[in-house]
């Protein structure tokens, strides 16, 4: 099924379980969980090294991941963008 044919609630779904395995990788200072939806090719160029770099910076000022809010998407020919609002 293509983007365009998908509803809101779809893509929605698949954006959350993303950015699930991006926020709980970040917090967890997990390189598999947080790259699992990455392409092979930015896989291959972000280390766990660097992960754990950035993990620790962000985390030291900022806290870990929290709540998460859902604010809204815009669809685009070939692609969807996701609007959040995170807190920390």
């Amino acid at each position: 099924m293509t983007l365009t044919k998908m509803s809101d609630e779809e893509l929605l779904q698949i954006a959350t379980s993303i950015m699930d395995n991006l926020m709980d990788g970040a917090t967890e200072k997990n390189w598999v969980k947080h790259t699992t939806d990455f392409t092979d090719d930015v896989r291959t160029n972000f280390s766990e090294q660097e992960l754990i770099r950035r993990c620790n910076n962000y985390q030291t000022s900022h806290g870990n991941f929290g709540e998460r809010e859902f604010m809204g998407l815009v669809r685009h020919p070939i692609y969807v963008t996701f609007y959040w609002k995170q807190r920390m």
